[in-house]
């Protein structure tokens, strides 16, 4: 039984190894949003918002964004955002979408925006989890709902 014993722990040691090689198996990769949520402070000018591409980096791919008001106003809050993102095969780095924020002297509070990724090409796929991005633009102008906080880089 001892020698039974040893013979199952090495079937066992090589499927570990398999999975494991599996696991960082190449692909197309998939597509998302680094964070689910960004604060900027609206005297910042911009908000940056960071995409990357994951779990493979076989061929070129592309990836749709747009942005859509929640409570805050395209043309009064922040400038209306679209366009596309492209990672050559091979590039693995993460790129970003730059939303320029609009400084207005009227007092308000904090209000959002959203960052929405879709059409993802190249046989690469968008994480549902992080498709969407809210982007809170942090009253800077004694308005009250501002925390005086702003997002990291």
């Amino acid at each position: 039984m001892n020698h039974s014993k040893r013979f199952i722990g090495g079937l066992l040691g090589v499927g570990l190894a398999f999975l494991s090689q599996s696991v960082s198996a190449g692909g197309p990769g998939t597509v998302k949003f680094d964070q689910s949520s960004v604060s900027v402070l609206e005297e910042a000018g911009v908000a940056i918002v960071v995409v990357e591409r994951s779990q493979g980096e076989d061929g070129p791919i592309t990836v749709a964004y747009s942005s859509a008001d929640v409570t805050a106003t395209a043309g009064a809050d922040y400038t209306a955002v679209s366009g596309t993102i492209s990672w050559a095969s091979g590039d693995g780095g993460n790129k970003t979408i730059t939303v320029p924020i609009l400084n207005d002297a009227s007092p308000e509070g904090g209000e959002t925006l959203l960052l929405a990724l879709s059409n993802a090409t190249g046989g690469a796929t968008i994480d549902p989890t992080r498709s969407t991005a809210s982007v809170t633009i942090l009253a800077s102008d004694g308005g009250s709902g501002g925390s005086g906080g702003s997002g990291g880089s």
